[in-house]
């Protein structure tokens, strides 16, 4: 069972360091699901972290719909992020029409292949108009795997959709599961055959008290629950034994 973890500061870095993980996935604004991370975070996670290191590319928040300008982008962040030292990225380009952005995605799928990076499609998934349909584009992409809650609002919502995907398709490409994973729901979504979980283990931290100035999530930030992650580490640990 593969375990990712994934963060937006080097606070919860520091914290990961503790643990010997499988993956990182390292992005900004967890807040927002996750954006395209500062260069320095990176580094600080290549020099501290042993885990493998996987880079989010998401331009921006909002849809997974992105023109050519914002998909240029994501290509420029792979080959920065591929100097710097990376092991993959995490990616997802829908059509307007919520179909798998085929052109996009070959052009990612082909440059990090390049740079031999695994590929991550991410939970834009799961907003796909046919969820099934969606996982045998990945397939034939040659995408690596894929970040995802079975087409629902979470990971135990989506549990059977989990299940079938991790039967049709698991020898083909690796299921992932995430969105909402946690210590109480962990067992029945590993239940489902899936052969990869992710999650951020994560508690809100708000430091100050007034919001006259600034709103409160916008003065709040996401950092590694050491209790949370010890604990999902212990039962995975005991679940593969």
């Amino acid at each position: 069972m593969q375990v990712e973890v994934c963060v937006d500061n080097v606070r919860s870095l520091q914290i990961l360091n503790n643990y010997g993980l499988d993956r990182i996935e390292l992005c900004s604004a967890l807040a927002l699901d996750g954006l395209t991370p500062q260069p320095t975070l990176v580094q600080y996670a290549k020099k501290h972290v042993g885990a493998e290191r996987h880079v989010m590319l998401r331009p921006r928040s909002g849809d997974f719909s992105y023109n050519d300008l914002e998909h240029s982008e994501m290509l420029s962040s792979i080959n920065l992020f591929a100097e710097i030292g990376i092991h993959g990225v995490v990616f997802g380009s829908l059509t307007n029409d919520r179909v798998i952005d085929v052109i996009k995605t070959k052009e990612i799928a082909a440059l990090a292949k390049a740079y031999h990076l695994e590929t991550t499609f991410h939970r834009a998934i799961d907003m796909s108009a046919d969820y099934f349909a969606s996982i045998e584009t990945c397939i034939e992409l040659g995408v690596t795997r894929i970040l995802t809650s079975g087409g629902e609002k979470t990971a135990m919502e989506g549990v059977n959709n989990l299940k079938e995907a991790a039967e049709r398709y698991g020898s083909d490409i690796e299921i992932m599961a995430g969105s909402g994973i946690s210590y109480d729901n962990i067992q029945s979504v590993l239940k489902s055959g899936v052969s990869a979980v992710h999650f951020s283990a994560g508690k809100t931290i708000c430091e100050v008290d007034h919001f006259d100035v600034f709103s409160k999530v916008s003065l709040s930030y996401n950092l590694t629950d050491e209790k949370k992650l010890a604990a999902l580490l212990n039962y995975l640990k005991q679940y593969s034994a």
